[in-house]
């Protein structure tokens, strides 16, 4: 079960043109102290190599493939959470953090965590400036997804609320790669492997439309279509194939009007 939530307001970094984001090592100070609601096993399955320790791994390949972005990997700081620095509070834990990241011209801390209490991993997005929580990701571990080979189950997850809530993520609409009558059939969008494309993954076409509120340009992205990953291309690059709106996504592409796609917004 997926607990879709704590993502706050839409755009955090989208009027930036490059952010310089920290990744931290996950916090399993809970997991080593506390007994997991799936007992001891789990907890053996998920602390092997390449399970919960390469989540921040995960999120550095991740980010570093993104050109808006400068990542600064501070997988390796070495900040005691065992217990929590030596049963220190959490809110000690993240203010010191924060201050490193204010004295390293960071703009963003991402922070790892799992949680025994409720068995999830959460990765909080700090926003160094005003120290305050900006935007939060959770996934619920469960039973029989439990070990390394189920690593990239969870990051997706995370990765996608990240995108699409926290970091307004957008991948251009390179062409149309297949049309029929007036309908597109197959785009290209310049994202691959790098941004975790994977098949059968479904996206929303979109374009950003600007809107004056009392002054100020802001945009808005106007849902036109969605496709699905058929084919990776390798780092940069996907196929592919349109759902619904083929249509109109031949009329935006003719008149030279500028197309994007997103991870699909999902409902609670």
């Amino acid at each position: 079960m997926i607990l879709l939530c704590y993502l706050s307001a839409h755009t955090l970094l989208a009027q930036q043109d490059v952010t310089r984001i920290a990744v931290f090592n996950i916090d399993l100070s809970e997991f080593k102290t506390k007994t997991s609601l799936l007992g001891t096993l789990f907890m053996l399955d998920m602390l092997k190599p390449n399970a919960l320790n390469s989540i921040p791994e995960h999120l550095v390949r991740a980010y570093s493939n993104q050109s808006r972005f400068v990542v600064i990997d501070k997988k390796n700081y070495q900040l005691v959470t065992d217990e929590r620095e030596r049963q220190k509070s959490e809110d000690f834990i993240d203010g010191y953090v924060i201050d490193q990241g204010k004295s390293e011209g960071i703009d963003y801390l991402l922070r790892p965590r799992y949680n025994a209490v409720d068995n999830t991993i959460t990765v909080r997005v700090f926003d160094v400036a005003t120290g305050d929580v900006a935007c939060e990701a959770q996934v619920e571990v469960i039973k029989d997804k439990v070990g390394p080979e189920h690593t990239s189950y969870y990051i997706s997850i995370l990765l996608e609320q990240l995108n699409s809530a926290c970091f307004d993520l957008s991948y251009l609409v390179v062409r149309a790669t297949d049309s029929k009558g007036d309908k597109v059939r197959e785009i290209l969008v310049a994202a691959g492997s790098g941004q975790q494309m994977k098949e059968k993954k479904v996206l929303e076409v979109f374009e950003k439309v600007d809107i004056v509120i009392e002054g100020k340009t802001k945009m808005r992205p106007v849902v036109v279509a969605e496709c699905e990953i058929v084919v990776v291309e390798g780092i940069d690059f996907s196929v592919a194939k349109i759902l619904n709106g083929g249509d109109v996504v031949r009329q935006k592409l003719d008149i030279g009007t500028p197309l994007y796609c997103r991870t699909k917004t999902q409902k609670k």
